[in-house]
């Protein structure tokens, strides 16, 4: 009795169907480069002092000393979120008063930033920030947005699988994908951080959902070799690219609303794939589709110029291949042999420590399009993907657990040469808000726990 990828070893390993669908499928993960990390630019944090109103009646030199200063790596820079007491400097400037000669300064009573804040527009046109003043008392809804779009990825992360096992690969690969392009255009009408937050979560689910499906479908139809290098490889440099491509489009799109638009067009292009991407010939063997699985092989064979059978599926081999009953599985199974224990616990680890890494070095600042050369840097060495796909290929190939230990090393070293580089934040005083969105960045390291599982039960499924 033979298996799917002997039925259909005719096709050969990596002729024009192989590769069409290689690229194409890896394409679309493109999207979800981008979203992974864009509130980096969507909610950076530019410089920031109190208003003072055009209407106070003050004094040219009352007006530049209203704002109280501090040191900051040795030179005086402005309060965010304090300044002097309006009704009394209006006072001491009617009486003539001078600032620093006639009145100390350090003694003055200071007051919230009551008329809103002003803000730098060297770096940033517009955030969200900026938009709904998410500083001084209301920082913490910057971190909070970050860590409820990490939980969006984990509920997309488990819900993703049991939908495309119930209605298909391909519809919820298309689903998915318009739900992150369909969210994040609305985005863009958001009138306040509530909005703006709910539908961040729901780009969350899409965006992940978007990756594991594509990641099945792609293993599901390629052969073995050539799944072995799409669900490492291909997802993984794809997604790099949309990854790296992020800043690029942020050092030119300065305004957060026109940056999500950006954003949202190559999702737009990816529509036309749906005629080119056929479903999955193994999902709908399960489903007993026996036809609709032989006519998409049929057409494979056609694109690859070979001879296909008469009869690619036996509907009577099938049958007795396919169990009466749909086994279920849990993900403790990854768990049961030896072999796959050991496999899961290396992904779980390295994709632990290279996602914490990942958000250290995804430093929101200020400053962060001015250096935008650090930023893509940054980016390049701290890549998750990179690391995941070497240690799934060492795997494969060597089976040495010493060379995946000498890797995760390799990989601590990078992403500790890129705390080395300059830290523009600390140029221009982005201050301790810094540290909270960190923190908020760091749940991506819990919440990647369903994709590294997918992938390694993808890549070793027989333990």
């Amino acid at each position: 009795m033979r298996d799917y990828d002997e039925v259909t070893a005719f096709l050969g390993k990596w002729g024009p169907f192989q590769r069409l669908i290689f690229f194409l499928l890896s394409a679309s993960i493109i999207p979800n480069g981008f979203n992974g990390m864009s509130v980096v630019f969507l909610a950076g944090t530019p410089e920031h002092h109190c208003r003072v109103p055009d209407t106070a009646n003050l004094s040219s030199a009352w007006r530049n000393h209203s704002i109280p200063v501090r040191l900051q790596d040795g030179r005086e820079v402005p309060q965010s979120c304090r300044r002097y007491r309006l009704a009394t400097i209006v006072n001491f400037s009617a009486l003539g008063l001078e600032p620093g000669r006639d009145v100390n300064l350090e003694q003055l009573e200071q007051e919230g930033c009551l008329d809103g804040w002003e803000f730098s527009q060297d770096i940033y046109m517009s955030t969200i920030v900026t938009e709904w003043s998410l500083v001084c008392e209301e920082d913490w809804k910057t971190p909070l947005t970050t860590s409820l779009f990490f939980v969006g990825v984990l509920l997309g992360s488990f819900v993703s699988g049991q939908l495309s096992d119930r209605f298909g690969r391909k519809t919820i690969l298309f689903a998915t994908m318009a739900v992150q392009t369909g969210f994040s255009f609305l985005q863009i009408f958001s009138i306040n951080w509530e909005m703006f937050t709910v539908l961040f979560v729901i780009v969350g689910m899409g965006q992940i959902s978007n990756y594991v499906v594509a990641f099945i479908l792609g293993t599901e139809i390629l052969g073995k070799s050539v799944r072995i290098i799409f669900s490492t490889l291909g997802v993984c440099t794809f997604f790099a690219i949309g990854y790296m491509l992020l800043p690029l489009f942020a050092y030119f799109i300065r305004d957060w609303r026109m940056l999500l638009l950006a954003l949202t067009v190559p999702g737009v292009l990816c529509v036309p794939l749906w005629w080119f991407i056929p479903e999955s010939p193994r999902w709908l063997i399960s489903q007993r589709r026996f036809k609709e699985a032989e006519d998409i092989i049929q057409k494979a064979a056609k694109i690859n110029n070979v001879t296909a059978p008469v009869v690619v599926f036996d509907p009577v081999e099938q049958q007795e291949q396919l169990p009466l009953k749909q086994q279920k599985v849990f993900i403790l199974d990854l768990f049961r042999t030896r072999n796959i224990a050991t496999i899961t616990i290396m992904s779980l680890l390295l994709c632990s420590s290279l996602h914490c890494s990942l958000a250290a070095t995804s430093n929101p600042t200020q400053t962060l399009c001015h250096s935008w050369s650090t930023v893509l840097w940054r980016k390049c060495a701290s890549l998750n993907s990179v690391g995941t796909c070497r240690l799934q290929l060492l795997v494969h190939w060597s089976g040495h657990v010493g060379k995946v230990w000498d890797h995760v090393c390799l990989c601590h070293a990078v992403c500790l040469h890129c705390r080395t580089l300059p830290n523009p934040g600390q140029e221009h005083g982005s201050g301790g808000r810094l540290h909270g969105l960190q923190s908020g960045q760091h749940h991506r390291s819990l919440l990647c726990l369903p994709r590294c599982l997918q992938q390694s039960s993808a890549l070793h499924p027989h333990g």
